[in-house]
């Protein structure tokens, strides 16, 4: 005998892999399908989006069609279990994180800086403090160092660094959007309980009671 769906049409489904990273992404089933070999492929609609850009002219109706995506059964969960994986995401990288300041971060790992000096060198690893800020520690490698002036209301010169390329992109970085491992992981780590204790209180709400 055929075995049933765990999801009808119209349910309420979330995203296992989005949860796996931190993120409560929801979706609704448009149909079921099962394939030859017994799997329960569920499609899901993306609605209509604005256009890039500005339209010129009359139009009826000038949103995007994202069109459909598709999920087996291992790659939807409910809301409690998406809630679950997330608490236990986050509840591990807490202590990973806190077990790292303690071996680290004893001591500053801060590069000396002389006056008129720049802080990092080519070839140095650096964190960014907008990323560490929401709980992430993204590192690159300064690849370019290019003097931009003088500070105002100092004499000290200003630096604009370069990292490695993103294709068909060159990013530049003040020294202050820079930052050392142990600073980038005080930095996330408040922003990691932060989002563990939001996560604990949204399952509380949903899931206590069963829902």
């Amino acid at each position: 005998m055929p075995t049933a769906p765990l999801y009808r049409r119209g349910d309420s489904v979330y995203l296992k892999g989005s949860a796996e990273i931190g993120k409560l992404e929801a979706y609704r089933v448009n149909s079921i399908k099962q394939m030859q070999d017994g799997r329960w492929v569920y499609r899901i609609d993306i609605g209509k989006k604005p256009p890039d850009g500005p339209m010129i002219g009359d139009k009826y109706d000038s949103r995007i069609c994202e069109g459909s995506l598709y999920y087996t059964e291992g790659e939807l969960v409910t809301v409690c279990e998406a809630l679950d994986i997330i608490v236990l995401r986050f509840s591990r990288n807490i202590t990973r994180l806190e077990q790292a300041i303690a071996s680290k971060c004893a001591e500053s790992d801060a590069p000396e800086v002389f006056e008129d000096e720049p802080r990092w060198a080519i070839g140095d690893t650096v964190y960014f403090d907008a990323s560490a800020r929401i709980g992430f520690l993204h590192s690159d490698i300064i690849t370019a160092i290019h003097e931009v002036g003088i500070q105002p209301g100092s004499h000290r010169t200003r630096y604009c660094y370069q990292v490695r390329n993103v294709p068909n992109k060159q990013l530049y970085f003040r020294e202050d959007e820079l930052i050392t491992y142990c600073e980038a992981a005080e930095k996330a780590l408040p922003a990691l309980q932060r989002d563990l204790a939001a996560a604990e209180a949204k399952r509380t709400q949903l899931c206590t009671a069963g829902i």
